[in-house]
């Protein structure tokens, strides 16, 4: 099942993202959403995304 993992309000944060976790291989999907853009893994997945995503961004 998809978790949303985080939500960012750019195309470029979210690639971002989907490269870094791509790197752990963790595969996630990127959803527009209205003026936003999700960004979803896998439930098994989704505290290793978590502690990845909180490092990129400190």
């Amino acid at each position: 099942m998809w978790k949303v993992v985080f939500v960012v309000n750019s195309e470029k944060k979210a690639e971002k993202i989907k490269e870094e976790l791509e790197k752990e291989y963790i595969f996630p999907k990127i959803v527009p959403s209205g003026n936003s853009i999700q960004v979803l893994v896998e439930e098994t997945d989704l505290q290793d995304a978590d502690e990845i995503i909180r490092g990129i961004l400190s």
